[in-house]
């Protein structure tokens, strides 16, 4: 088994750090990279912030140290929201968790933040993995953003990011929708 810092290592080395022109793809976009010892969670993390997907990615071993949980932040904040609508908007993403696999909505402390993680086999990682799990983690993000109806509360260049890459999504796979791509996709996982 690889050490947590090869594999953070690794996945590094598959965000490109120069935008590639001609590629909408997220691990494409111009990523800066940074490998942090997080002492919330005791354990090193990689964090990669793109300008042209101005959302934050996260990617740490979890501690069974048999997958990599790999997160993209709406930048969404429920921590000081009335109560009420917290609630309803916790009930919505456990709704959205039933029906998707793929990908998991969750909320990020401190400041209870929406995110959308996709865990990875790390036996099972390779480039096209990473890839296709990155871009489900944001068709899952675009998903969360419509059926909650808070695209008002992403900054403009946020919003017309995740509008740009739902319409590559929507032309590249042929598919109606985000959730289709969430639901159709299928990551294969390692035979025990």
């Amino acid at each position: 088994m690889s050490s947590e810092l090869e594999v953070l290592e690794k996945i590094r080395s598959w965000l490109r750090r120069e935008p590639v022109k001609s590629s909408w793809h997220p691990a494409d976009q111009g990523w800066e990279t940074e490998i942090v010892f997080d002492e919330r969670i005791g354990s090193n993390i990689l964090k990669a912030k793109s300008n042209r997907l101005p959302f934050e990615l996260t990617v740490f071993v979890l501690p069974s140290k048999l997958c990599v949980r790999l997160t993209v932040s709406s930048g969404i904040e429920t921590e000081n929201l009335d109560k009420s609508l917290k609630a309803l908007i916790y009930r919505e993403l456990l709704v959205l968790n039933s029906t998707v696999e793929l990908v998991k909505y969750v909320i990020v402390k401190p400041r209870d933040t929406l995110a959308v993680a996709v865990d990875i086999e790390i036996r099972a990682l390779s480039e096209q993995l990473f890839r296709d799990s990155l871009l489900a983690v944001f068709a899952g993000l675009i998903v969360m953003i419509e059926h909650l109806g808070l695209a008002e509360l992403l900054p403009p260049i946020a919003r017309g990011a995740l509008e740009r890459l739902h319409e590559k999504l929507v032309v590249e796979y042929n598919i109606p929708s985000p959730m289709d791509f969430i639901t159709r996709v299928h990551i294969p996982k390692t035979i025990s």
